[in-house]
């Protein structure tokens, strides 16, 4: 498919790896050959290296499968990249509920499955605000 649609949030690790793996299966991919860290976007997934001319991509040792994408999410968010990135903005709807909002993560894509626009960023993971009813 040239255009999936993926975005999961969640607040825990086990919900994380599961919602990894669902992300690969869902956008047709086996393993991730690099990354990049954006202060927006979070930790950037690349199906390839075939050279992606708008960012820098940071290789693998060896292509990892979501498995081992998750283990390398967690390093991410145990991190000092996550202290400075800005979260989502606030959903100003939830001034009118009674919720409590906490960290937790979100897993996505953006416009045709993509990522910044970007053919050879394939998913995103990054902090996210989370509603928990009071």
């Amino acid at each position: 498919m040239d255009n999936p649609v993926f975005n999961v949030k969640g607040q825990y690790q086990e919900e994380l790896e599961d919602a990894l793996a669902l992300a690969f299966s869902v956008l047709g991919r086996s393993k991730a050959d690099g990354y990049r860290l954006d202060k927006k976007k979070g930790l950037v997934l690349y199906w390839t290296l075939s050279s992606s001319k708008k960012h820098e991509v940071i290789p693998f040792p060896t292509p990892l499968n979501a498995h081992e994408v998750f283990k390398k999410a967690i390093e991410f968010f145990e991190g000092e990249f996550v202290k400075e990135m800005t979260l989502e903005e606030w959903d100003d709807e939830a001034d009118d509920m009674d919720v409590e909002d906490e960290t937790g993560w979100r897993i996505y894509t953006e416009r045709w499955g993509r990522i910044a626009e970007d053919d050879y960023a394939f998913l995103a993971i990054t902090p996210s605000f989370c509603w928990t009813g009071k």
